[in-house]
């Protein structure tokens, strides 16, 4: 089914990708935003893999390590730090770890990540839908944990 629509399924993402693209980007900060999209077109060729890569990359990294020193990053970080260590404790606490279980929420997890970091490009946004996101897998898989549980 991917491959018949192909074109359109591009079509409509790069068509996404753009209107965000020009948010963060726009015209109010550079006249040749529109002209700079090209080169962030998803297509299906090899360049896009790279294309692809660098945005889950962008999405999964927090904006300190990515050398933007603001106290904005700092607290991103610091988050990100806290909400891992959390769920590290949890996991490592658990008497027995269901590794079948624990795989499927991680693979839900990084699929979700790549889905959403095709389309944003802004830190801000991408920690409003990075959180919430890890929430739902922390959720579901402490969920799915309690449910293999009680069997």
């Amino acid at each position: 089914m991917f491959f018949i629509y192909m074109e359109e399924l591009f079509g409509i993402i790069n068509n996404i990708r753009a209107g965000f693209f020009m948010e963060e980007y726009g015209e109010y900060k550079s006249i040749s935003s529109s002209i700079n999209y090209q080169y962030f077109e998803i297509k299906p060729t090899l360049k896009s893999i790279i294309i692809i890569f660098k945005s889950f990359t962008n999405f999964i990294i927090t904006p300190f390590l990515k050398g933007k020193f603001t106290m904005f990053s700092l607290i991103l970080l610091f988050e990100v730090l806290i909400i891992y260590f959390y769920l590290y404790l949890r996991i490592k606490n658990n008497p027995k770890i269901y590794f079948l279980t624990l795989f499927k929420w991680t693979a839900i997890l990084l699929l979700s990540y790549l889905f959403y970091s095709l389309f944003i490009f802004n830190d801000g946004t991408i920690l409003r839908y990075k959180v919430p996101i890890f929430f739902f897998v922390i959720f579901g898989y402490f969920a799915n944990v309690k449910q293999l549980n009680s069997k």
